[in-house]
């Protein structure tokens, strides 16, 4: 007879093992699933946040288009006057034309979320790389166009009041305007 109980209890310690352990996976597999939800949400949040941001980013750098654009235009302007100072204008018609050049927006990028994630360590999560790719791109392209519109300034003060310094005290007179 004992053997037979042993046997039972056996058989019933190795079905609650079974039990345990088929329990433990199920949970094992629910925190899983919890895990990639949790990823799959904090990616989305990201895109919709990093799409809010390159939404504003398109408005401004189309705004610094127009500006730059312009900015030729006053260079082109202030380069026919100086290289015809016979032609009349008036001082306010100059400074109009001058300010323009020293004076300006910088690209600045609206690159919160990118930043919040990139430091985070979010990307290791998030499934789309090719996304990521193009978003980092982005904004290294933007860091250049940044240093690239910085350094033009500056050649424009460097150039530009050199320039100035030669142009005769009296190019600018009662009769000219």
């Amino acid at each position: 007879m004992e053997t037979g109980k042993t046997a039972k209890y056996l058989k019933y310690a190795i079905g609650e093992i079974l039990l345990v352990v088929i329990g433990i996976l199920i949970a094992l597999q629910i925190n899983n699933w919890n895990e990639e939800l949790k990823y799959q949400k904090s990616e989305y949040s990201f895109y919709k946040d990093i799409l809010s941001d390159l939404e504003k980013d398109s408005i401004k750098l189309n705004g610094l288009n127009i500006y730059y654009k312009n900015r030729i235009k006053h260079a082109g302007w202030l380069l026919k006057k100086v290289r015809n100072p016979d032609s009349p204008f008036e001082n306010v018609e100059f400074g109009k034309h001058v300010e323009p050049l020293y004076l300006g927006p910088l690209p600045v990028t609206y690159n919160s979320s990118y930043e919040a994630a990139k430091s985070s360590g979010a990307f290791a999560n998030f499934k789309n790389e090719e996304i990521l790719k193009n978003i980092n791109q982005f904004y290294a392209d933007f860091e250049e166009l940044n240093g690239i519109m910085e350094a033009t300034l500056r050649s424009l003060e460097f150039n530009l009041e050199p320039l100035m310094a030669t142009i005769p005290e009296n190019f600018i007179t009662v009769e000219s305007m």
